[in-house]
């Protein structure tokens, strides 16, 4: 027959359950929470659509449009695969670089032919 163990140290025992059940059950909720709010990180798999010609040319000419420094040049864009032709007028060889940087911004332009002609 097993001894009577000391009442002190029963509820000790006791309470240390408790507390484990409790440190569990809470761990659990954290699991579960942690599931039903998980967000991935980083890159999603698979390739970015490819934008269709038109959507390039569109943004294009809404940039050049918008752009006070490049908006009065004579500045027309073709668009073909992606790949972006400049063709017109600008004043200087520092619009003519500006005009290039803002198409080349541009998401889906894949390469530009700048062909743009400084007013002399």
């Amino acid at each position: 027959m097993r001894e009577r163990e000391n009442p002190l140290e029963e509820a000790r025992e006791k309470r240390e359950r408790q507390e484990w059940e409790t440190s569990e059950r809470e761990l659990e909720d954290t699991e579960m929470t942690r599931r039903e709010f998980y967000m991935p990180h980083g890159p999603i798999p698979g390739a970015a659509p490819q934008r269709s010609d038109a959507d390039i040319a569109r943004d294009i000419e809404s940039i050049l449009f918008r752009d006070e420094a490049i908006r009065s040049y004579e500045v027309k864009p073709q668009v073909s695969n992606g790949h972006v032709t400049l063709s017109g007028t600008v004043d200087d060889d520092s619009a003519r670089r500006l005009v290039e940087s803002r198409v080349r911004g541009v998401p889906g332009v894949k390469g530009i032919t700048n062909n743009l002609q400084v007013r002399g």
